[in-house]
């Protein structure tokens, strides 16, 4: 069974690190969007499933979002 501890309860049907990628990224396009969709679900899931591996992730995906802003300035 899903519960709200797990990252895969839902909310109105709809589950909530679901939710949460959907308001994180509301604003975004392209790999934005991916960056930040995949950095929180790494972040999400750390400590149920991959541990520090989970974590290289987040940060491999977030200093992908940083590089690709700083070439746009």
């Amino acid at each position: 069974p899903r519960g709200p501890g797990d990252g895969r309860g839902d909310v109105d049907g709809v589950p909530v690190r679901g939710q949460i990628a959907q308001v994180a990224t509301e604003d975004l396009q392209g790999i934005e969007a991916v960056c930040t969709a995949n950095a929180l679900k790494y972040l999400w899931r750390w400590k149920k499933k991959g541990g520090v591996q989970s974590l290289e992730k987040a940060v491999w995906y977030i200093n992908r979002l940083i590089d690709t802003l700083e070439k746009r300035t």
